[in-house]
């Protein structure tokens, strides 16, 4: 493998890394985002078991059932917020599993090039091995070597 390609298989490598790390920023971002709208999430559930435990003494007191049962079952923003949440997290899980899978791809990409780098450049240098022992021959018989 040339110079020239290797340095630009270099600059391409760069250039990936680059765009993974962004990637990875933006992730983090998402996740930070996350865990804004899960404090939230956590703050309305709170606040619907604040309710639902009101509910309950006021039962105890007046026996109203109908009352309590309709304050039992007003919990579609616990439910619709702890579903959001669930949501991003699900969408953060599926992005974080393909950079993984890409970055695991690169590796072994990376890992085959050096592999193939290391073999041309053993094959070079027996090569010139080769080529060395060849002309020390041809010196110590007398042999003019390139004429």
């Amino acid at each position: 493998m040339g110079w020239t390609k290797q340095s630009k298989i270099r600059n391409a490598s760069r250039k990936e890394i680059k765009a993974m790390s962004k990637k990875i920023v933006a992730l983090a971002e998402e996740y930070w985002r996350l865990e804004l709208e899960t404090k939230r999430a956590i703050s309305t559930v709170e606040v619907y078991g604040t309710t639902l435990q009101e509910a309950a003494l006021d039962f105890l007191e007046d026996n109203n059932l109908s009352e309590f049962w309709k304050e039992a079952s007003d919990l579609e923003e616990a439910k619709s917020a702890l579903e959001l949440v669930n949501n991003h997290h699900n969408d953060i899980n599926g992005k974080a599993i393909k950079i993984k899978c890409a970055a695991k791809s690169k590796i072994k990409q990376q890992e085959k090039n050096y592999a193939t780098g290391k073999r041309e450049a053993e094959n070079n240098y027996n090569a010139v091995k080769t080529c060395s022992a060849m002309g020390l021959v041809a010196e110590g018989a007398g042999l003019a070597v390139g004429q």
